[in-house]
C-alpha cells in the first residue's frame, strides 16, 4: 500500500504545520468576533437565539479569501501563504458548520420562516462577499479585471513560489 506522502505528496509537513497554525489562530478569532458583545447586539435580527455573530464571519472570512484569491493567483507568494491563510485561518475564521447546524435549530424550533431566510441569505452573502474582496483586490493594486479566457485554476503551493 503506498504511503500518504507519495499518494498525496503536497501533504508536506511545513504546509500541514502552516494549515494547523493557521487553523488554530482562525478558530480563536472567530471566537474572539462571535464572543464580542457590542457585535452580537448590534446586529441582533431575532432569529430565536442563532448567533447572528456567524452570519458577519462567515461574510468577513469570505471577503478576505476573495482578497486572498486575487492575490495569490496574480503575484507570486510565499508557498505557506495559501495554506496558513487559506486553508488554515480563514478555514477556521469561517464557520458554515455551524451556519448549518444553527439553520437545522431554527427549523426544529419551528422558526421556518428564520431557518429559510438564513439558510439563503449566509451563501449568498458569503458569495457576494467573496466577490466584493476580489474587486477590491484588482482595485486597491490596480490590476484589470481578468477575461473570462484567463480564468483557470489556483496554483499549486509550489507553483506560488519558494520566497
Amino acid at each position: 500500500m503506498p504511503s500518504a506522502r507519495r499518494r498525496y505528496p503536497s501533504l508536506a509537513g511545513d504546509i500541514l504545520a502552516a494549515i494547523a497554525a493557521g487553523g488554530a489562530l482562525g478558530a480563536v478569532a472567530r471566537y474572539a468576533v462571535a464572543s464580542w458583545d457590542g457585535l452580537t447586539r448590534a446586529v441582533d435580527v431575532g432569529w430565536g437565539g442563532v448567533s447572528d455573530a456567524v452570519l458577519i464571519v462567515n461574510a468577513v472570512g469570505s471577503f478576505l479569501m476573495g482578497l486572498l484569491v486575487c492575490f495569490v493567483v496574480r503575484r507570486p507568494a510565499h508557498r505557506l501563504l495559501r495554506p496558513f491563510l487559506g486553508t488554515g485561518f480563514l478555514g477556521g475564521f469561517t464557520t458554515f458548520s455551524t451556519f448549518a447546524y444553527d439553520t437545522r435549530a431554527l427549523w426544529t424550533s419551528g422558526e421556518s420562516l428564520a431557518a429559510a431566510s438564513y439558510l439563503v441569505l449566509t451563501p449568498v452573502t458569503a458569495i457576494g462577499a467573496c466577490w466584493l474582496g476580489v474587486q477590491a483586490m484588482h482595485r486597491i493594486l490596480g490590476w484589470p479585471l481578468p477575461r473570462e479566457d484567463e480564468a483557470g485554476d489556483l496554483p499549486t503551493p509550489a507553483e506560488e513560489g519558494t520566497a
